[in-house]
């Protein structure tokens, strides 16, 4: 099983919506499943395909990392910002100070609900940290499994931030050994 790029076909929406729901929720302009589906389908947005591995094994899909480059954020949230306006003609403001600069940042990360608790998020996060020197993330600082699993892989809490509706930690991995 590898990371794969994801396309407009897979049905990752139930997946991104576990870890960012919240997110979803704050652009109060919409039903959050289809306006997932809707970023999801869409080129140059903080949700896009583009920017989504995949983990599956045969049909099923496991798990889902979404990851670009931090110093990109600025740019996929305009864009974003502005495939919301068109489509939904509302303004919607969005985040776009959730990574630290000069890293690859890890978005949204989710496991299957039937895969859980059998070690793919740990995978997802080892593969990554293989690929990319740094790394940084957001945790929601009530998500204790979550930031345990980051800890427990070396990423460090650099600072706290309040954000859609709660408290985050933004973290950062960094590895000297990864060309």
């Amino acid at each position: 099983m590898n990371l794969t790029k994801g396309n407009t076909e897979d049905n990752v929406t139930p997946l991104i919506l576990s870890a960012a729901k919240s997110v979803f929720t704050s652009f109060d302009i919409g039903e959050e499943t289809d306006i997932c589906n809707y970023l999801y389908k869409q080129d140059n947005n903080k949700f896009s395909y583009q920017n989504t591995l995949v983990l599956k094994d045969q049909n099923n899909i496991i798990g889902i990392v979404i990851i670009y480059d931090a110093n990109s954020e600025k740019s996929l949230a305009k864009t974003q910002e502005d495939l919301l306006f068109k489509k939904y003609n509302k303004k919607v403001i969005v985040e776009n100070n959730e990574s630290i600069p000069d890293t690859f940042y890890i978005d949204t990360l989710a496991v299957n609900p039937n895969y859980r608790n059998q070690q793919y998020g740990t995978k997802i996060l080892t593969t990554l940290q293989q690929e990319y020197k740094t790394l940084s993330l957001l945790v929601d600082n009530r998500n204790e499994k979550a930031l345990s699993l980051y800890q427990k892989l070396d990423f460090k809490i650099i600072s706290t931030h309040q954000m859609f509706g709660g408290t985050y930690h933004k973290m950062l991995y960094q590895n000297i050994q990864t060309k």
